[in-house]
């Protein structure tokens, strides 16, 4: 062995979506409604921040900016502007098209 590799942390950025990527977050909060409309609701990203110091990176603290629309009056509170933020790690699927979604919460709804 010539040399001791140091430790490095494996972070891709082609793994994450694009803002104007649409996305299904998964996420269990004690609100049932609230978390059943981000589950089963496709949004769209507006804003990506990723987390890093110098060289370092810190992918577990990197978050996302899901827009949604027709979000009812009963959860509007907990969103502002329609937008909610989450971190990256929640994200299920995204696609280019919210069609490509579509076909996913479709299965989960029917259990496939």
């Amino acid at each position: 062995m010539k040399y001791i590799k140091t430790f490095e942390l494996f972070y891709d950025i082609n793994n994450y979506p694009k803002v104007g990527d649409y996305v299904l977050i998964n996420v269990d909060f004690d609100n049932r409604k609230l978390t059943n409309f981000i589950n089963s609701t496709i949004g769209k990203v507006s804003t990506i921040e990723l987390y890093s110091d110098m060289e370092i990176k810190y992918p577990e603290h990197d978050e996302i900016e899901v827009e949604y629309e027709y979000i009812p009056s009963h959860i509007r509170i907990w969103f502002f502007n329609k937008k909610r933020k989450f971190k990256i790690r929640r994200i299920v699927e995204f696609g280019k098209t919210p069609e490509e979604l579509e076909l996913k919460i479709a299965s989960k709804n029917y259990n496939l």
